[in-house]
């Protein structure tokens, strides 16, 4: 009776199968969510990459010069970095965790609808027009973190750093550009 029974279970899957096949289903298997880093594992990878990030400062609750850092809709990681070709103008720690470090900067967040609403608001600074109050930066969107590199660099290098960060993050980033 046991034997017959696996014999039948198994013709029955069996037929499933033909079943399916011949309909062109097909069995697929689901796929993990992506998972993604903080913002100071993304800037200590980069820094493997290039080496002319010499410092990264990983920003905190209590450090972080916005106050967003882990608020609702908010950025959940954020992290700043040197470059050897920027003048560093801030050079104790105090001022380094007062206005961060001058290569640039990358926020990292829970979903692709908090990142977009940052990268909007972010988005309006780039306004050639602010001059001094404006923002003077390179900025790349992913789905769920936005990376910026300093203008003090020239274009082919902060095209490097896109390069980069594309890999170790898996996705082509969005450049954005001013839209009046």
């Amino acid at each position: 009776m046991r034997k017959t029974k696996m014999i039948s279970v198994a013709a029955l899957f069996i037929g499933l199968m033909m079943v399916l096949s011949s309909t062109g289903c097909t069995l697929k298997q689901i796929a993990a969510p992506k998972t993604y880093k903080t913002a100071e594992e993304y800037l200590t990878e980069l820094k493997a990459k290039n080496s002319n990030v010499t410092e990264i400062l990983a920003w905190t609750e209590d450090t972080d010069v916005n106050g967003k850092l882990g608020r609702p809709n908010e950025y959940t990681s954020k992290a700043d970095f040197s470059d050897s070709r920027v003048q560093e103008y801030y050079t104790s720690q105090a001022e380094k965790l007062e206005y961060g470090l001058s290569g640039g900067t990358i926020e990292v967040f829970d979903t692709e609808a908090d990142c977009d609403a940052r990268y909007s608001y972010l988005k309006q600074f780039l306004d050639p027009s602010l001059g001094a109050f404006g923002l003077n930066q390179y900025m790349y969107r992913y789905k769920k973190a936005i990376f910026r590199v300093s203008y003090d660099i020239k274009p082919s290098e902060a095209s490097t750093y896109k390069q980069q960060m594309d890999e170790i993050i898996g996705e082509t980033s969005e450049t954005a550009k001013w839209e009046q």
